[in-house]
């Protein structure tokens, strides 16, 4: 995926890579949460 990034020139593969960092950032914003939950819940011993 990265590599596909760096391929692609100009101001598209600017535009290409702030969607994608942007899609990374927000997976890690709803996965943080959510693991952490688990991860909780797991030490708590349910």
């Amino acid at each position: 995926m990265l590599e596909a990034a760096a391929a692609v020139p100009g101001i598209q593969g600017e535009v290409f890579r702030g969607a994608f960092w942007a899609a990374v950032g927000v997976g890690f914003w709803i996965a943080g949460p959510v693991i952490g939950f688990f991860v909780w819940r797991y030490y708590r011993g349910d």
